[in-house]
């Protein structure tokens, strides 16, 4: 059944290149045998093939919603890459916004993830988008029962991990204000938000403001000689940033060393006028 559907499909996509459903068929054909598919080898090709059909089916029509969801599929299927699986999932609610199964999938994803509260939110939005979906009500049903959540809007509070998944544009801005969240919510979690400002300065490392709040979080863990590290690097790029001598007085206070305190402190009145 499956050569037959291929080769008719692959066919088609000869015959009729500017058909969007033809691409979209033979896409979702080769990534259906790839699930199936053992050999990695094989499997990776028929993923690379499938997709690159599903996109030239976009490229005919940008906004078909299938096309993401089987994208989606992809990615959660054979690649396991859930940050894409969520991407392009999303991406189908956007222009589909009654297709259950995404719904269905991203609640699948999250449970996994461990974002319970999420999962919830999504088995259920599965049901009222569609209450005859056997599958969606099956697996809002489980989870209900397996954690006795019942979550109707989306969750305000969210963990940094699942909101650096769902995230689409994740460049400096998006990491310092990820690490800026914790260190001003959640300050039990300053090693992730060390890792946040780490990635924010990697890719620009002259944002000033990155560097300042990893000095915080290191000072706030009593590393004081990595935070002295992290203010210094500040005034190399910056000699007159008033910030950084702030943290280096109250830094050094807090090792004990007054002398270098009260220099930073002038330091501080003299940038100030």
């Amino acid at each position: 059944m499956w050569k037959n559907n291929l080769t008719l499909f692959s066919t088609d996509a000869i015959t009729s290149p500017k058909s969007c459903q033809v691409h979209r068929h033979y896409g979702i054909e080769l990534i259906d045998i790839g699930i199936q598919e053992k050999d990695v080898a094989k499997k990776n090709e028929l993923f690379y093939k499938g997709l690159g059909q599903l996109k030239l089916a976009l490229d005919i029509h940008p906004h078909f919603g299938e096309v993401f969801l089987h994208m989606g599929y992809a990615y959660q299927n054979i690649k396991g890459n859930s940050d894409s699986a969520i991407y392009y999932f999303n991406r189908c609610i956007e222009d589909a916004p009654r297709q259950a199964s995404a719904y269905s999938n991203l609640g699948t994803i999250y449970e996994k993830l461990g974002s319970q509260e999420l999962a919830s939110y999504y088995f259920n939005k599965t049901v009222e988008v569609n209450p005859y979906f056997t599958i969606g009500v099956r697996n809002r049903d489980n989870h209900k029962k397996r954690t006795g959540l019942d979550i109707h809007t989306f969750p305000t509070k969210l963990d940094p991990e699942i909101i650096e998944k769902m995230a689409k544009n994740k460049d400096a801005v998006f990491y310092f204000k990820l690490g800026t969240l914790i260190l001003q919510k959640d300050t039990t979690q300053l090693i992730k938000a060390v890792k946040y400002f780490k990635k924010a300065i990697e890719m620009d490392f002259r944002m000033e403001d990155a560097y300042l709040n990893l000095a915080s979080c290191y000072g706030m863990t009593r590393k004081y000689n990595d935070a002295l590290e992290v203010l210094n690097m500040v005034l190399k790029i910056n000699p007159r940033n008033k910030f950084a001598y702030i943290l280096l007085g109250v830094t050094y206070e807090r090792m004990g060393d007054k002398t270098k305190a009260d220099e930073c402190n002038k330091m501080v009145k003299k940038l100030s006028y």
